[in-house]
C-alpha cells in the first residue's frame, strides 16, 4: 500500500491530514489540517528522497478557470490506506483563499472529483506538480525539516519496508501558531478514535 510505512510506489505529492478543515475552513471546535509539519529523522535510507514544493508555484501555471474549479465543493477525499479506519469527507475543495494567500489540502492518492470538470482540473493540478521547482532531501540521521503543511506539498521516493530494525524512519511533529488550534473540544467530544489514530500516526516512520 502506498503510506507511511514504505512502498515500492512513490508516494505522491500531498498535505498531510486533508481529511480534516484547512485554514480557510478553521472553526473553534473543528478538527483542523496541521499548520505545520516537520520531519526529524532517526534513520535514514541512502537514495530516497524527499520533496517539496510551493502550492504558489502550483497554482502559478493554471488558468484562472482551474484555480476556480479547484476551489468549488465538488471533491471527496478518504484517508490514506495506512490507516487503520477507513474514512472519506464529500463536497470539500482542493484549495481555500484567505487574506491574500492560498491552502490545500491536495493529495494525490487521495483526493478525487466528484464529477468530470472537477477531475479534469484536478488532472491539470497534477500536472502542474511536475514542472514547478522543488526541494529534495535525502535525510540522514538527526536531520530535522519544518515547513507549512497546507501552503506546501511533500512527497516521497519508493522503499520497500524490510521491518529488520534499519529501515528509514522519520518522526512526524504537528505544530499551530495558536493554542486556539489545540483547544477544541470536538476533536474529544466526536472525534476520539480518529485524533488518537493520528497521533499513532504521528510517531511512526514516513
Amino acid at each position: 500500500m502506498i503510506g507511511s510505512y514504505g512502498s515500492k510506489y512513490k508516494f505522491g505529492f500531498h498535505s498531510d491530514n486533508p481529511l480534516y478543515k484547512i485554514y480557510p475552513e478553521y472553526e473553534r471546535n473543528s478538527l483542523n489540517s496541521p499548520q505545520f509539519l516537520s520531519l526529524f529523522c532517526l534513520r535514514g535510507k541512502a537514495q530516497v528522497f524527499t520533496d517539496l514544493i510551493l502550492l504558489d508555484d502550483v497554482l502559478g501555471l493554471l488558468e484562472g478557470e482551474t484555480v476556480h474549479k479547484l476551489s468549488k465543493n465538488e471533491f471527496v477525499v478518504k484517508s490514506p490506506d495506512s490507516f487503520d479506519k477507513q474514512i472519506c469527507v464529500e463536497n470539500v475543495s482542493v484549495i481555500q483563499e484567505r487574506d491574500g494567500t492560498s491552502y490545500t489540502r491536495f493529495d494525490f492518492h487521495n483526493v478525487k472529483g466528484m464529477n468530470k470538470e472537477a477531475n479534469l482540473a484536478l488532472d491539470k493540478f497534477k500536472h502542474a506538480t511536475e514542472h514547478v521547482k522543488k526541494l529534495s532531501h535525502c535525510f540522514q540521521k538527526g536531520d530535522f525539516l519544518i515547513f507549512k503543511n497546507q501552503e506546501t506539498l511533500h512527497s516521497r521516493d519508493s522503499f520497500e519496508a524490510k521491518f529488520d530494525g534499519f529501515d528509514r524512519w522519520l518522526i512526524r511533529l504537528y505544530g499551530a501558531n495558536s493554542y486556539d488550534f489545540l483547544d477544541n473540544n470536538e476533536i474529544v467530544l466526536h472525534n476520539e478514535n480518529v485524533l488518537n489514530e493520528n497521533i499513532l500516526r504521528s510517531e511512526r516512520c514516513f
